[in-house]
């Protein structure tokens, strides 16, 4: 019997296809930071690779770049009370990265081009996930913000 493409099954090395598994369900852009974030682990294991085997820098930012995949894959499949614990876990793997980036660049063991492209993309990871955090907020009620307080302009006055 001959394969058609209506007779495959998803291949699950693409994350959308992990929904029907529970994960991602609820939250697309979780899958962005999941797809991001595998591909600063990439990035980080291919510098870390230029580094000596006996350098310290080059095991802790590969120790690092496993707990963002780990942290932004537990986020997807968390319960809605566990999220935010979890994405701080995000934010606290993200900042101690950027860190040890800081002194390797100081210390001359990366680029300050790499460094300056690996920042940037976490920083992005990071800022999205503040922003996510904030909107859930205000939209929950937790926080007030100034849309809250939005009235109709009935009439314009100097008021």
């Amino acid at each position: 019997m001959e394969n058609t493409d209506n007779d495959k099954q998803p291949s699950f090395n693409d994350p959308i296809n992990w929904k029907s598994l529970g994960f991602f369900s609820a939250e697309d852009y979780l899958i962005y930071i999941f797809k991001k974030t595998e591909k600063i682990t990439s990035a980080l294991y291919l510098v870390s690779g230029l580094l000596k085997d006996e350098e310290p820098m080059k095991w802790e930012l590969r120790d690092k770049a496993m707990d963002l995949i780990s942290s932004s894959f537990t986020a997807s499949s968390s319960i809605p009370g566990d999220k935010n614990v979890v994405i701080q876990s995000i934010f606290s793997a993200a900042l101690e990265t950027i860190s040890i980036l800081n002194v390797a660049k100081v210390s001359h063991l990366i680029s300050e081009m790499n460094h300056a492209l690996l920042v940037r993309e976490i920083d992005n990871v990071i800022g999205l996930l503040r922003d996510r955090l904030t909107k859930n907020a205000e939209s929950a009620g937790y926080v007030l913000s100034e849309s809250f307080f939005r009235t109709p302009a009935f009439f314009s006055s100097g008021f």
